[in-house]
């Protein structure tokens, strides 16, 4: 079992920082935030600079966080869930995360209470 350290414990950091933190606390591995994987890329970053930032660091990306508001009964809005999940997917391939939660909006709304 690895130590790691889930993004949201530094929850209005950013994903570089997490995985600097992540190191200096003596963890092995991060659990990729969601939300801050989306604003690092939408910010201009790639999923190959994040995964020279974990080599760099020698933290391992144990998965990315989740993928929520799946229960969508809508063509526009499944195409958004499809690809929102395609994007993730490629991420994960490249960092090397093997796993993405998948939670529903329920139980996303419990987490956020």
């Amino acid at each position: 079992m690895k130590l790691t350290l889930h993004g949201q414990v530094t929850l209005y950091g950013n994903i570089l920082s997490d995985v600097r933190i992540a190191r200096d606390a003596g963890y092995q591995a991060l659990e990729v935030h969601t939300d801050k994987l989306w604003r690092y890329l939408e910010a201009g970053g790639t999923a190959a600079e994040l995964k020279g930032a974990l080599d760099t660091f020698g933290i391992e990306a144990a998965a990315i966080d989740i993928i929520g508001g799946i229960e969508v009964t809508h063509r526009a809005g499944r195409e958004e869930l499809f690809q929102r999940t395609r994007r993730l997917v490629d991420v994960a391939v490249e960092i090397g995360a093997p796993t993405i939660q998948v939670i529903n909006s329920r139980s996303l709304a419990k987490l956020n209470e």
